[in-house]
């Protein structure tokens, strides 16, 4: 394995860990004594040293073969990366049928002030976070 595709799987090891825990760069970098550019520059796929390494398994109470070896703490089987993806096109399709509902009860039903604006515009912040959550824990959507 090459020097490279290994640092970005550990790299990913660390991303995972941290994501699965809540963390952000800085929590991580707290919790290492490392600091929050270092855990940036690790993230995006620089190797980092010997000591380095056993800081952040150390706050991932873990060891460095693990983190190496482990590139993905998040084992999704394909059954549960489906069932996400099919959750986020549900989302879609739903956001899809209602939202012309909710503007047809706004300007005929009600007739007072236009609220429907606020309602899409939270839902599609919403949908926007479920993309990007999916997205993270699974890759591309149309790999399988």
């Amino acid at each position: 394995m090459s020097p490279q595709i290994e640092s970005t799987g550990f790299s990913m090891s660390v991303k995972r860990h941290r994501l699965a825990r809540g963390w952000s760069q800085e929590d991580l970098a707290a919790a290492s004594g490392l600091s929050t550019r270092t855990i940036q520059r690790i993230e995006t796929g620089n190797k980092p040293g010997l000591e380095t390494q056993k800081s952040l398994a150390a706050a991932f109470e873990t060891d460095v073969e693990s983190l190496h070896e482990d590139n993905s703490v998040i084992h999704a089987t394909k059954d549960e990366r489906a069932a996400n993806i099919r959750g986020l096109y549900l989302h879609v399709w739903v956001f899809a049928l209602v939202m012309p509902v909710l503007v047809g009860v706004n300007y005929f039903a009600t007739g007072g002030p236009i609220w429907v604006h606020w309602v899409a515009i939270f839902w599609l912040l919403g949908l926007v976070l479920h993309v990007v959550t999916v997205r993270v824990m699974y890759g591309p959507l149309s790999e399988p």
